[in-house]
């Protein structure tokens, strides 16, 4: 949240914490309001409306997690250790979410999120897309694996999130996130050494 005013920032960490919790849908710009510690008049200065509100919360978990995941790459840790980190990562960035934010942000109904979405999609596929080739000119992977059919993989697996049955064996939503991650990077090797 760099270079925002303190209203904004404050509205924008009450909408996080509303929308982690309730999904973005459930939660009203009131609610939202009375967490911040504002006025509607000040929430209608600062945003448009709520999802403009959700776009920008959004933008600031991609972030985070854009940080995370290009502090992990600078790292000298072998490409092993670097794909167990990347499920600590994912496991962490999901701690606490409700099964409505997944699903509100994976239906993508609205616009404006629907936007959004797409732009930090492609971005964050762009940087795992690059992190897999040079693992891949590395020799850490299959030189003949189709990059770009991963990144398309990868987009069917995050969806995968709010599938009713997947979900009904996980009591939580960042169960099966962390589940999904580890599948698709390690397939059902055993990892208990690491």
């Amino acid at each position: 949240m760099k270079d925002k005013s303190p209203k904004t920032k404050n509205i924008l960490s009450a909408a996080k914490m509303l929308f982690w919790k309730h999904g973005i849908k459930r939660v009203t710009v009131e609610e939202i309001c009375r967490e911040a510690g504002c006025s509607k008049m000040t929430f209608y200065r600062q945003f448009e409306n709520k999802s403009v509100v959700a776009a920008e919360v959004l933008e600031v978990i991609s972030e985070e997690g854009q940080a995370s995941f290009k502090a992990l790459r600078e790292t000298n840790l072998p490409f092993h250790q670097k794909l167990l980190e990347i499920v600590k990562l994912k496991n962490e960035s999901s701690k606490e979410i409700s099964r409505e934010f997944v699903e509100d942000i994976l239906r993508e109904e609205d616009p404006i999120l629907m936007a959004k979405m797409a732009e930090l999609r492609t971005k964050g596929q762009h940087e795992f897309k690059s992190f897999l080739a040079e693992a891949q000119s590395q020799g850490h992977i299959d030189k003949d694996l189709n990059l770009d059919f991963v990144m398309t993989f990868t987009d069917r697996i995050s969806h995968l999130a709010i599938d009713p049955m997947l979900q009904s064996h996980f009591e939580t939503p960042e169960g099966l996130i962390e589940a999904l991650t580890s599948i698709f990077l390690f397939g059902i090797e055993s990892r208990k050494d690491d």
